[in-house]
């Protein structure tokens, strides 16, 4: 076979993987786009209707119960906190891709932007174990905007409930704690006070040594 032949078939091919790879991703991100339009209509039955072409991905699945708990809150809270990814792919990839993400029409596909962790970090403020423990490896995971934001409130989970989050906390390795703490370079004056105040509280428990681990870092951030 002569080498401009082999060179066609070549560059056939290769077209033809470029198209069916976009054609792929074309049609991943019209699932995602409708999944979102049903989540914001409300559109429950609509939502479990894609439920079997929603798990192809994890992006895909990712945005299947943000959809739910955009459409049912309180019906689907505990999933979306347990499908909440906890990897750096996940995080600064899917999760805030659909952040960023737009319809057909130029419309915002989450109700706000960055609305998925702000929903995390409300729930983790509320009490929530499962998603104080996904705030703080978010934080392990994100970069620019999204560690910024997610910051703010891991501040107000420590000054609100810190006995949950010295639990949670314990749960990590000290490499994963030190990643937590380098939020406290971005809390003011009155935060780092009140996370302050109340570990103090709590130096005598059974969680002593993380305590002093967090005031160190607290009064180092000052």
């Amino acid at each position: 076979m002569s080498l401009a032949k082999s060179l066609t078939i070549a560059t056939v091919v290769l077209l033809s993987i470029t198209r069916s790879a976009l054609a792929g991703k074309h049609d991943e991100d019209q699932l995602v786009v409708t999944t979102m339009k049903r989540a914001a209509a409300k559109d429950v039955k609509g939502l479990i209707e894609l439920q079997g072409q929603a798990i192809s991905s994890p992006a895909d699945r990712y945005a299947y119960h943000l959809a739910r708990y955009v459409a049912d809150p309180k019906g689907y809270g505990a999933i979306f906190v347990s499908e909440f990814p906890a990897s750096s792919s996940g995080v600064m990839g899917y999760v805030y891709k659909l952040e960023l993400a737009r319809g057909d029409d130029g419309s915002r596909l989450t109700p706000t932007f960055l609305y998925a962790f702000d929903q995390l970090g409300n729930l983790a403020i509320s009490g929530n174990p499962e998603a104080v423990e996904k705030l703080f490896m978010v934080t392990n995971y994100s970069d620019g905007v999204v560690t910024e934001f997610v910051c703010e409130k891991v501040a107000q989970v420590i000054a609100r409930d810190v006995t949950l989050a010295l639990d949670k906390l314990s749960k990590l390795n000290i490499f994963q704690r030190q990643r937590v703490y380098k939020c406290f370079g971005a809390s003011s004056a009155n935060e780092i006070s009140s996370m302050r105040q109340a570990m103090v509280k709590q130096q005598q428990g059974k969680y002593s040594n993380i305590v002093q681990e967090v005031i160190g870092a607290l009064d180092s951030a000052y």
